[in-house]
């Protein structure tokens, strides 16, 4: 889904119609094209709602972007890299998956997602959702709130922890994880011990499940290395269908 032009289009349209001014602009950007068809449809039957399954709209202007999981966090990691030189306000972006992960749905609405919605919802639910998030607000679905509220009463681990709770999760000794992230092997019995007092848990087989039943590890990312040469789902957002933006400059 091409981004160039976009900003161009936004800037150089000026004025539109009354009737166009006042509808909320969704583009519809989800990789699956049986999904994208189905969910334009649906918003499309909305009189307040104008909505594109190309970059730029006919409107000229996008107020929500909806979007994969994928595709939505190319958007949002674009957006925030391209921040300074931004002259305009960015579209805000929902996501719609079937990725229920406690992990990636934190690090998704951290990276600035307004609203997270799992495949399957009702089709009022995403119109509602879509409406909200074009008024200001943020929206999750049920499932993606409880999930969030559960997260809020634990102890959080820090990011090497979570680091080794991966490696654990592979079945990597203490040693192995040492030599994959380049630490003492200490330092990785003392991260092990912190994990296991955080999770509640006695051994390293239970901290591993129960990161597996939680979600408390991204199912996108692959396990850290000491050559740095990036995530599983940095290399996936990287390879997503959203080419460079090309931001126009304030005249």
């Amino acid at each position: 889904m091409s981004l160039n032009g976009y900003w161009e289009a936004e800037r150089s349209t000026g004025s539109f119609s009354a009737a166009l001014q006042n509808r909320i602009s969704v583009l519809v950007a989800h990789q699956d094209s049986v999904v994208s068809a189905g969910l334009a449809a649906i918003l499309a039957d909305c009189p307040d709602i104008a909505v594109s399954r190309q970059t730029p709209p006919l409107s000229g202007k996008i107020d929500i972007v909806l979007a994969d999981y994928q595709t939505g966090n190319a958007w949002l990691d674009k957006s925030r890299s391209s921040a300074p030189n931004i002259p305009l306000e960015p579209p805000r972006v929902v996501i719609l998956t079937s990725n229920r992960n406690e992990c990636d749905v934190r690090s998704t609405l951290s990276a600035g997602a307004h609203g997270y919605l799992l495949q399957g919802c009702h089709h009022d639910e995403l119109v509602h959702s879509v409406r909200s998030v074009a008024r200001g607000a943020r929206y999750f679905c049920a499932a993606v709130a409880q999930c969030l509220g559960e997260s809020l009463t634990r102890v959080l681990l820090t990011q090497r922890e979570t680091d080794v709770l991966q490696q654990l999760i592979q079945g990597l000794s203490n040693k192995a994880i040492a030599n994959a992230l380049g630490i003492a092997v200490g330092t990785v019995k003392a991260h092990v011990k912190a994990i296991l007092e955080k999770l509640q848990v006695s051994s390293r087989t239970q901290a591993a499940s129960l990161a597996v039943e939680r979600g408390l590890i991204s199912s996108t990312k692959a396990p850290p290395s000491a050559g740095g040469k990036g995530t599983a789902s940095q290399l996936q957002r990287a390879n997503a269908p959203v080419p460079q933006m090309h931001w126009p400059h304030p005249q």
